[in-house]
C-alpha cells in the first residue's frame, strides 16, 4: 500500500481487505504530512515502512515491491488505501493470477461510462481513453485502461523489470505496463468500479496533462527506439564474437606465415593473403547473421566500423609477431594487447 496523507481513509481500506485472502500488509508511507503512520500502528500494521522525505508516487512503489520481494511474497497486489478502488475484489484479482495471468489490471474503464457516474471528472475519463486508445493502437492489445493505480503481479515479474530504473513519479505506473507489453506479459483485467470521494488522492489538471504527454513520449521511445537498440545490442555482441573468431584465424595464419619467413613484412603479399582470408571468413558468418535477422541495413551499417576494426587487429597482429620475433619483446607484447583490446572491445 503506498499511502500518502491518507489518514482520513486508511481505517475503511483495511477493514474491507479479506483477511483470509492475504497473508501480510504493507505499507510505505511517502512522507505524509497528516498522522498516516500513526494510525496505521494503531490499526495494527507491523510491516510499515517510512520515506524520510517525499521522493513520488513511483519512488513509493519502488519501496513496496522491494520489501514485499524481501518479504517473500508469491504474489503482489498494489492497493492505495485513499479508498478509490475496492478492496473485496482481492479474491477475483488472486483468482486471474491462478488461472495464468502474470500481471492483472482492475479497470475503472472496462464498463464504459459507468466510470463517469461514479464521479470520475470529464476531463480525465477523455483523456484516459484517448490515451488508452493510442496505446492499443500502439501495441496491438485490446486493454480498457492502463492508468489503474489497483494491480497485481506475480513475483518473478517484478524480479525480471528493472523497476528501479523507472521514474519516481505518476508516469511509473505507464512505465512498468510498456515493460510487461515489451516482454510480451500476460495481462489480464477485472472491472473496479472506482469511488471519487472528497478524501480520495487524485494529481491535479498540471499535472495530469504532463502525465498525459509523458504516455505519449515512453510509448513511442518504448516503441520505436528500445526495440532497435537491443537489435543493436545484439549486433554488438555477434560483432564481438566474429571479430574475435576472424582474429584468432588471421593470427594462426600468421604464424604460419612467419615460420616461412623470417623477413616478415605486415604489409607483404603473404600477410595480404591472411587479411583477405580473415575478411572473407568475416564477411561470410556477418551475412549469415544478417539472413537471420532480416535486418539487412542494419547490419551493414554496423559492419563498416566492425571491419575497420578488424583490419587493425590483423595488422596490429602482424607487427606484434614480427617484433616479437626480431627480439624486440616489450614493443611487440604492446602491440599484441592493443590488438586484444581492440578484439574485446
Amino acid at each position: 500500500m503506498p499511502a500518502y496523507n491518507c489518514e482520513k481513509t486508511l481505517e475503511e481500506t483495511l477493514a474491507d481487505i479479506p483477511k483470509d485472502s492475504v497473508d501480510e500488509i504493507i505499507l510505505v508511507d511517502d512522507f505524509s504530512r497528516d498522522h498516516t503512520v500513526e494510525l496505521a500502528k494503531r490499526l495494527g500494521l507491523k510491516n510499515i515502512y517510512c520515506h524520510t522525505s517525499n521522493e513520488g508516487y513511483g519512488a513509493n512503489q519502488k519501496t513496496c515491491y522491494d520489501k514485499s520481494l524481501e518479504r517473500g511474497a508469491d504474489l503482489i497486489i498494489m492497493l492505495h488505501p485513499d479508498y478509490q478502488y475496492d478492496p473485496l475484489l482481492i479474491p477475483e484479482i488472486i483468482q486471474k493470477i491462478t488461472e495464468g495471468a502474470d500481471v492483472v489490471f482492475a479497470s475503472r474503464m472496462k464498463n464504459g461510462r459507468e466510470a463517469l457516474k461514479l464521479g470520475m471528472p470529464c476531463y480525465k475519463y477523455f483523456a484516459n481513453r484517448c490515451l488508452t486508445a493510442f496505446q492499443n493502437k500502439l501495441f496491438g492489445l485490446q486493454l480498457s485502461e492502463y492508468h489503474t493505480g489497483y494491480r497485481a503481479y506475480r513475483r518473478e515479474v517484478l524480479q525480471d523489470i528493472d523497476y528501479k530504473s523507472l521514474s519516481n513519479d505518476f508516469i511509473f505506473d505507464n512505465q512498468i505496463t510498456l515493460e510487461f507489453i515489451q516482454k510480451r506479459l500476460k495481462i489480464a483485467e477485472i472491472y473496479c468500479p472506482a469511488k471519487y470521494i472528497p478524501d480520495s488522492s487524485s494529481i491535479n489538471l498540471k499535472r495530469s496533462v504532463k502525465y498525459g504527454f509523458g504516455v505519449i513520449y515512453y510509448s513511442l521511445k518504448y516503441k520505436y527506439f528500445k526495440k532497435k537498440r537491443c537489435e543493436i545490442e545484439k549486433m554488438k555482441y555477434m560483432n564481438t564474437y566474429l571479430l574475435m573468431f576472424a582474429g584468432v584465424v588471421a593470427n594462426a595464419l600468421a604464424q604460419i606465415s612467419m615460420k616461412k619467413s623470417a623477413d616478415y613484412s605486415p604489409f607483404s603479399k603473404k600477410w595480404s593473403i591472411t587479411i583477405a582470408i580473415a575478411l572473407v571468413i568475416y564477411g561470410i558468418s556477418f551475412l549469415l547473421y544478417s539472413y537471420i535477422l532480416r535486418k539487412a541495413a542494419l547490419a551493414q551499417a554496423g559492419s563498416v566500423m566492425a571491419i575497420a576494426t578488424m583490419l587493425l587487429v590483423v595488422l596490429l597482429s602482424g607487427v606484434f609477431y614480427r617484433e616479437v620475433l626480431s627480439g624486440k619483446q616489450l614493443s611487440g607484447v604492446f602491440m599484441g594487447g592493443v590488438a586484444i583490446y581492440l578484439i574485446l572491445s
